[in-house]
């Protein structure tokens, strides 16, 4: 401040206020914060001094000095609660949510009915997740003004976070009502009306946004988001690009355009986005598993490594993420069941309505699923649908998902008293028709896997709510009271990471169907371009479930046994490259490595007998194709672990007596397979032992698998009717 000393008249602290003041419009923010600086040094009792300067630090980064400026602030003397409502603001600007509630609970002490401040405080507890606070906070605000468009979406958004979907859209509507023009209001409504299936008022309410601000980005991605529910795909893929030209840093575009082409499974072109969306938004969880799994799709290892470090926080701390795709990736139930409890816990809070139990003559047993249709899992279960007991059981099937038919779908709905259509209907309103039909048990085939509805089980169908087959872990809910499992799957060691009450089968939890037929075609190693006097290793599995683990034995088993060739299954070009490469880098060449295309199921089951030996992926092993390689008669060997996933190749194995195929650790397996490829007394033992355990044990018996399951649901029936 010399440059003022030496002027011949001092400038008063006004002259001195405004000086600044001016100098900071200008832009001119270096001379302005000293000058500043210089007024609070000498008293200046100025707020807007106070708030100007808190500004210029913050937004150098000096977030504490501004802080420090800011509480300075509150000793002026006789702040009127404008002039706290301000500094209040700054704090938020900052993050400093708890001080500035102090500051704006000053404020209302000298303006006890202002809905602002309520509105104010509403917004920090929010901010700092205390949800009960900020819910009060707003409805006050709301009581003192109930046209406050904002706090009507704010707690809108509140209640929309919270699954609070129906009370969500009442106040979004009700916001609208008031303001016909409220953007937000009307981005909101459209997707909380898209968590409800009402997709085409959701895609409504989107376009009426768009409508009065073309280029508004979240209208834009709103709007992609329904045109992708109702699978109009190519009016999504525009409207996510250009949203992404709209702002070309956007991690949450660039994710969901990922998405999108996960779901065309354009895995590479998904790859690109997740990684773009991981380079604005470094920690971006979702993104991470995402790219997990396409890489995985891909083939693509090259940042493996890497990747396996981001499983010590990845969905352990900090924002949940879908734990299905990070199964693959390593073999720790601990981590499995911390995994599914915090996701279950922030996406399907557990509805606390209690289902009335009411006796029945016939025990009403309902499936729900996204797959009544040609699926691995369908392919295992449908059987059931027919087997059941009529006399005993009345049996309802939810489709919640898909439109496609089928004979699978045929099946399903021949053999069932009830069919229903849930696929346009919300969680809320699906779990409240189940309850119309007084269901005694629902059975979620789905769980946490792709186009499950998890949510229909959240807000509770059926007094005794089971999981079987779909997700091959605990889903870590409350709502779910019992997991189909054996024992060979979760032995007493292991229950303790399991949630559920385990329902044991006697043999193993996998149904399968008996009356599966296998092609009369006889396939010769010629036409599948398979070297005739080759041992033929086989793994029918999804290349996603492969990983260099699996890889390196592999590959160390065609090394060492040169009449030896890798049959896998074909997915896409690039994959198949990226193995072909992965290979070569561990000295096998292409020819050693045979691809299998996309055949019809029986075709697939029929070629099975070129076929020698099934490998068995690690942390996430083979189910239906586990089944369908035995039930060929190929034997299958696998290692087994700790998971769920892990465990269902020695489940299946053990049902039909053939320990010798279930290995203890890495170099166990690969004795195994060497052993089995290079001594042929040894393996036609096993090929005749396998063909006698098929013949004799009850593995395949459709019936009897039934029966099992059925006095299963008998005994929590009766456990429900004595409790």
């Amino acid at each position: 401040m010399t440059r003022y000393a030496k002027n011949k008249k001092q400038p008063t602290l006004a002259e001195l206020e405004t000086l600044a003041i001016n100098t900071y419009l200008k832009g001119e923010y270096y001379d302005s914060k000293s000058i500043f600086e210089y007024l609070i040094s000498i008293g200046s009792q100025n707020p807007e001094i106070y708030l100007l300067l808190a500004f210029i630090l913050a937004s150098s980064s000096s977030i504490k000095a501004s802080f420090n400026v800011l509480q300075k602030s509150l000793l002026i003397k006789n702040l009127n609660s404008l002039q706290l409502q301000k500094i209040g603001h700054a704090m938020s600007s900052i993050s400093q949510y708890k001080p500035a509630i102090n500051v704006f609970e000053k404020a209302l002490s000298l303006d006890p009915n202002n809905p602002k401040y309520y509105f104010d405080i509403g917004n920090c507890y929010k901010a700092l997740s205390i949800f009960d606070f900020s819910i009060v906070s707003y409805l006050k605000a709301l009581e003192l003004d109930p046209f406050n468009t904002e706090a009507l979406n704010n707690l809108g958004t509140l209640y929309l976070n919270l699954g609070r979907i129906d009370e969500a859209i009442k106040l979004f509507k009700k916001a609208i009502l008031i303001n016909p023009y409220f953007l937000n209001s009307l981005v909101n409504l459209s997707n909380s009306l898209l968590l409800h299936l009402n997709i085409k008022s959701s895609i409504r309410s989107s376009n009426i946004a768009l409508s009065i601000k073309p280029n508004s980005f979240h209208a834009i991605i709103s709007l992609a988001n329904g045109y992708i529910k109702c699978e109009q795909f190519e009016k999504a893929l525009y409207l996510l690009k250009s949203a992404i030209k709209l702002n070309p840093c956007s991690p949450e575009a660039l994710y969901n355009l990922g998405d999108l082409y996960t779901q065309l499974k354009s895995y590479q072109l998904a790859e690109k986005c997740y990684k773009s969306a991981l380079k604005f938004k470094p920690d971006f969880p979702d993104a991470k598993v995402q790219l997990i799994q396409c890489e995985l799709h891909n083939s693509n290892w090259i940042m493996f490594e890497e990747r396996i470090k981001w499983l010590k926080n990845l969905g352990l701390y900090g924002e949940p993420v879908i734990p299905w795709g990070l199964m693959i990736l390593e073999d720790n139930p601990y981590n499995h069941l911390n995994r599914t409890r915090r996701f279950s816990l922030k996406n399907f809070p557990v509805s606390s309505l209690i289902v009335k139990f009411t006796p029945k003559k016939k025990i009403r047993i309902g499936y729900f699923s996204s797959t009544f249709y040609e699926q691995a899992g369908m392919v295992l279960y449908s059987r059931i649908f027919q087997l059941h007991d009529k006399n005993k059981f009345e049996i309802y099937a939810y489709n919640y998902y898909s439109n496609i038919t089928d004979r699978y779908t045929k099946r399903v709905t021949e053999h069932v008293d009830v069919y229903r259509d849930l696929t346009s209907i919300g969680d809320l309103r699906a779990a409240q028709i189940a309850r119309e039909d007084n269901l005694d048990i629902a059975v979620d085939l789905r769980g946490y896997t792709s186009r499950g509805r998890f949510g229909i089980f959240a807000n509770k169908v059926a007094p005794i709510q089971i999981h079987y087959m779909g997700f091959a872990g605990t889903t870590g809910s409350e709502c779910i009271d019992y997991l189909i499992a054996d024992r060979t799957i979760i032995p007493e060691n292991l229950r303790k990471y399991y949630t559920e009450n385990i329902l044991y089968m006697p043999l193993s939890y996998q149904c399968n169907d008996e009356t599966k037929s296998i092609s009369t075609t006889h396939y010769s190693r010629s036409q599948l371009n398979l070297p005739e006097d080759s041992f033929v290793f086989t793994c029918f599995n999804s290349p996603h479930k492969i990983t260099p683990r699996e890889f390196d034995v592999w590959m160390k088993l065609l090394r060492d046994i040169p009449n030896s060739v890798l049959w896998l299954l074909e997915t896409s070009p690039l994959s198949k490259n990226n193995l072909f490469r992965e290979a070569k880098n561990r000295y096998i060449s292409d020819e050693r490595i045979i691809f299998a295309k996309k055949l019809p199921l029986e075709e697939h089951l029929a070629r099975h007998s070129c076929g020698n030996l099934f490998l068995d992926t690690f942390n996430y092993n083979a189910h239906t194709t586990a089944s369908d390689a035995l039930f060929s008669g190929m034997p299958l060997l696998t290692l087994i672990g700790n998971s769920f996933s892990a465990r269902v190749g020695a489940s299946v194995l053990s049902a039909l007596n053939m320990p010798e195929l279930i290995a203890h650790n890495i170099s166990d397996y690969y004795q195994k397979a060497y052993l089995l490829a290079t001594n042929k007394p040894t393996y036609q033992r096993i090929m005749l032992k396998l063909k006698i355990s098929i013949s004799e044990s009850s593995f395949f018996d459709s019936h009897k698998f039934t029966r099992d399951l059925e006095d299963h649901y008998l005994h929590v029936y009766n456990h429900m009717l004595k409790t």
